[in-house]
């Protein structure tokens, strides 16, 4: 529950902006992605990346070894981190453990025709 609870207040809300910006806005028509409206989150899902990045260097998991639902509360937005410019290249670890997640199939696939 540390791992989701820590998601919800300093991970998600700054993370979701880049998709709110990049994939939501236009899939709605609500206009065109505003760069700018990200630029007070970015500062912030950079701290947060950083605490995230630092725990992941311990172990391969958010709970130690093996995966649970904490890694796939905080690793929801991941998989669109291209699509959504979230700014986690530099993240070694955060990277890393996206790796480990994208091994699952369900994960890399969610919705298979």
């Amino acid at each position: 529950m540390r791992w989701v609870s820590w998601d919800a207040f300093h991970f998600a809300p700054h993370a979701g902006a880049f998709y709110f910006e990049y994939v939501v806005k236009p899939a709605l028509g609500l206009g065109e992605t505003n760069p700018a409206a990200l630029e007070s989150e970015a500062p912030q899902l950079e701290r947060s990346a950083a605490v995230l990045d630092a725990h992941l260097a311990q172990q391969p998991f958010l709970v130690g070894n093996a995966l649970t639902i904490a890694d796939f509360c905080v690793g929801v937005l991941l998989p669109t981190a291209g699509e959504t410019h979230l700014p986690l290249a530099g993240y070694k670890y955060i990277q890393r453990w996206h790796g480990r997640l994208m091994e699952l199939d369900a994960w890399r696939n969610p919705w298979p025709e």
